[in-house]
């Protein structure tokens, strides 16, 4: 994370009423970032949700996106209906996010 007191330069410039002085700063070690704090770090989390598709087609290679969105937002609706929401998803996969890496 860039260093807040510092802006990333490693250093500030302290001005006094004649001159100006410029100070390494003792907040990141004149490095210009700091480790960013816990509550500061985001995780991106990889979710599963099970959902079931009625159709007469034989092969699921031939269900529609219009019928894999319905099928989907009626067990939204279950799972808001039954408040089943921790029991039905599981995490496959996460990392931490960069804050450098733009996200969407």
């Amino acid at each position: 994370m860039i260093c807040p007191k510092c802006h990333g330069n490693g250093y500030w410039i302290e001005k006094l009423k004649v001159l100006r002085q410029v100070r390494q700063c003792e907040t990141c070690n004149s490095q210009g970032e700091i480790e960013k704090p816990m509550s500061l770090k985001k995780y991106n989390y990889a979710f599963d949700l099970a959902f079931d598709v009625i159709s007469s087609e034989s092969d699921w290679g031939n269900i529609s996106a219009n019928e894999l969105k319905s099928a989907l937002l009626k067990r939204i609706k279950q799972l808001d209906e039954d408040s089943e929401w921790l029991e039905a998803c599981s995490s496959f996969d996460s990392y931490e996010l960069d804050e450098r890496r733009k996200v969407g």
